[in-house]
């Protein structure tokens, strides 16, 4: 009876553990899935579903039928390095994602595990980011062009008025 009792408390923490994984791996704001070495998927989170705008993913041709050419890009990426992926959403905008995959063996599954990261606010804002250096830079040397021309302005306008101020003297002097 006691073998049976700690049997079952074995099986409960195990599916406690199994829970508070699956609830952690849905929480995180990175798309992540597992594959095994047939490509059946052995763990997918909310997240990845959301980036790929499927409702779940048994097996990589899940994935295939719904982003056509993904599956071929991530077979290609190099492990342990960040690849630039670009993902379809479900209005057909394709977004950047920033996708590292490295591989591990558990028991004797040889597994791949994914990590997906939208980087479209990062880009954007590095983009507004190089727009207003670019304008500073522009608006510098505009600046720069302009004060040149300006001061030659400024320089003119002064012998005009005193050309035209000398005319006045002359004119207004009685001949002699």
């Amino acid at each position: 009876r006691q073998v049976n009792e700690e049997i079952t408390r074995m099986k409960l923490e195990k599916e406690q553990g199994i829970i508070l994984l699956q609830n952690t791996v849905d929480h995180i704001q990175t798309g992540i899935f597992v594959v095994d070495e047939n490509g059946r998927i052995e763990l997918v989170n909310e997240e990845a579903l959301r980036l790929f705008g499927l409702q779940s993913m048994d097996h990589l041709h899940d994935l295939e039928h719904a982003q056509p050419g993904l599956k071929s890009s991530l077979d290609q990426l190099r492990y342990n390095t960040g690849n630039v992926l670009h993902i379809n959403t479900a209005g057909e905008e394709k977004i950047p994602v920033l996708v590292s995959v490295s591989a591990f063996i558990l028991g004797e599954k040889h597994l791949r595990l994914y990590s997906l990261m939208g980087i479209k606010n990062e880009l954007e804002a590095n983009e507004i980011e190089s727009w207003q250096k670019l304008t500073r830079v522009l608006a510098h040397e505009i600046s720069n062009s302009v004060t040149p021309i300006s001061t030659l302005g400024a320089g003119i306008h002064r012998k005009l008025s005193q050309v035209s101020r000398d005319k006045e003297e002359d004119m207004s002097l009685p001949a002699s």
